[in-house]
């Protein structure tokens, strides 16, 4: 039927079908130094940041997931964990349980963002590998810091 009007589609429940898709490596993947962490409580930090002259678009559904190869040595407590943007940053905080050994965390991120002054925007979708090593002496505190990168290869 023409109308000659346009009008916007609003579509619902497209999480489950990106949460899905975004399990399967995609983009880039950044390997990051081995970190020590103590045994018990702990707490993760993730701060994913747009390169300088971006803005996140509108709307868009950011996505941070992630996973611990071993998930017997560290694991999520789902009593309290944070997403939110402050600025042009992803700020995601768990609550997290450790026991002595080995593992490496697997962190699957998409965002979308634009250039300050348009409407025209991008993805970057990569994963982020951080081994880490449990034991005593080590850290209570796992904090990650990343940065999208525009296609010209800025972050």
């Amino acid at each position: 039927m023409k109308t000659g009007q346009v009008t916007t589609i609003h579509l619902s429940n497209l999480d489950l079908i990106t949460k899905r898709r975004m399990r399967k490596p995609a983009g880039r993947v950044i390997t990051l130094a081995k970190r020590m962490i103590a045994p018990g409580k702990s707490a993760l930090s993730l701060k994913v940041s747009l390169p300088s002259g971006y803005k996140f678009a509108a709307d868009a559904p950011q996505f941070v997931d992630w996973k611990a190869e071993d998930e017997g040595v560290y694991f999520l407590d789902h009593t309290n964990t944070t997403m939110r943007t402050d600025g042009n940053t992803i700020l995601a905080g768990y609550e997290c349980k450790a026991r002595d050994g080995k593992t490496a965390l697997t962190f699957t991120i998409a965002v979308y963002f634009c250039e300050n002054n348009s409407d025209v925007c991008l993805v970057d979708m990569f994963q982020v590998k951080q081994p880490i090593v449990i034991q005593d002496g080590g850290s209570s505190l796992l904090e990650v810091e990343v940065g999208a990168q525009s296609t010209r290869g800025e972050n």
